[in-house]
Parts: structure tokens; sequence; C-alpha cells
């Protein structure tokens, strides 16, 4: 049989399978993408998990350039046959269906007879690995749970957040004009009121002032109320 795409033996968990180096695969495909961004978007879209279906090998090169040497780290991804068979056949093309052809031509050649003792090792390592593709999946689902949830917590403040102001931007809204002493006053009393209610005082980034104090907008009118500033609102 005429060699296609290197064939390689790698260690996977233990284990010694046939597997592709990714940039061999990408380049038989005669993909029009980027590699980076090809081998990251097929190992989504065939849901591969790392140390089951690939591994990465990072390995350090030096180029030279007229500054002089420079050191880079390159990915290399080695896949398994099988999630190599998925990635081909996502090409859509007779390129994609000619190289899934060659690897099933390349395990049937590649079987021999199994004794007893390698059939039950062959077994105890399929075991394994559903195992550990299993407790993979999980873990991804708790991390992508975590992350919608941090999602959801951030929409959460961002909308409680617009309940907010300074108190300078509290008089603005109810059309007065309060100095600064005043502002002072009507913080620290937004403080403690806020501070006593349990609710959050937000500190933001100020250009004159480094930082300042936000409140929700029905402690800063308590607040108001409480002092008494005799002014006429609308002026």
């Amino acid at each position: 049989m005429t060699e296609l795409i290197p064939i390689l033996q790698t260690q996977f968990n233990g284990a010694e399978i046939n597997s592709v180096n990714a940039r061999d695969l990408h380049a038989v495909l005669e993909s029009k993408y980027q590699f980076a961004d090809w081998i990251k978007t097929r190992l989504d879209e065939v849901d591969a998990i790392e140390n089951i279906d690939y591994i990465i090998v990072s390995e350090k090169s030096e180029t030279m350039s007229e500054a002089g040497r420079k050191a880079s780290i390159k990915k290399e991804y080695i896949l398994t046959i099988d999630i190599a068979k998925e990635i081909a056949m996502l090409e859509r093309n007779e390129v994609g269906k000619k190289v899934r052809r060659y690897f099933i031509e390349f395990e049937k050649r590649a079987k021999k007879p199994l004794n007893q003792l390698d059939f039950l090792q062959m077994q105890l390592n399929v075991m394994r690995q559903h195992d550990e593709r299993i407790t993979a999946i999980e873990d991804k689902h708790r991390k992508d749970e975590r992350r919608f949830r941090n999602l959801e917590n951030t929409a959460k403040r961002d909308e409680e957040l617009k309940e907010y102001t300074t108190a300078v931007g509290f008089g603005i809204l109810k059309g007065i004009s309060l100095d600064k002493k005043q502002c002072q006053r009507l913080g620290t009393k937004a403080s403690k009121l806020s501070r006593e209610a349990g609710v959050l005082i937000v500190t933001i980034p100020d250009q004159k002032h480094g930082k300042v104090g936000t409140y929700r907008h029905d402690i800063l009118e308590k607040a108001f109320n409480a002092l008494n500033f005799n002014i006429e609102i609308g002026v």
C-alpha cells in the first residue's frame, strides 16, 4: 500500500497506538485554512478530548533573522487514527474520503490474531479509555456549567449596576446642583445606609479623585431626604 500519510506509534495513556501528526493530515487534505485555526476548529467539531483523542507536544525551534537567533515554541497535535478519520470526513470532499479509506485499509493490514492474554489486555484498554472519556466529558460539562453560571452572574450584576450612580450623578438625575461638600455628605450618608441595609457599595475609577463610590439610587434618595438639603429641584 502506497503511503499517503505517515503513521506514527505514540504512547497514549500507557498504550502504544497508531497515530498521525495533525500537520501531516492538514497538508494531505490540502486545507486552505491556516493550520492553527483549522486544527482547533476541527477538534472542537468532533468533540475530541485531549490525552484521549489527541495529545499536544511542544517543540522548541530556532530561526535566524537579521536581528539574530530567535527561539519559538511550536505545538504539534498528535491524533489517534479514529479521530483523524472523523476530521478527514469533515472536509466533505474526495480527498477527505480518500484519506479516511487509507486509514481504514491501514488498520485492516495492521491487525493480527490475538492470543487470549492480548485480547484481555485490549479489552481492559478499551474499558479504561471509555472510563477516561466519560470522566473527561463530565469534567467538560462541569466547566461549561461554571462558565455559564459566571456569565449569568455577570449579566445579573451588570443589570443591577444600572441602578447605581455617584452622588454627583444623582444630583444631575434629579436636576439639582450639589456642591463638593454636599456631595461628600450625601456619599457618607449613602455609605452608612448601604452598610446598614447590607447593600453593595461599588467603587469605580475617577480621573479627578482616583476612586469614587457609587450607590443604589433608592439609597441615595433616602440619604438625600434624610439630609434635608435646602435645594430647589429643577433649578
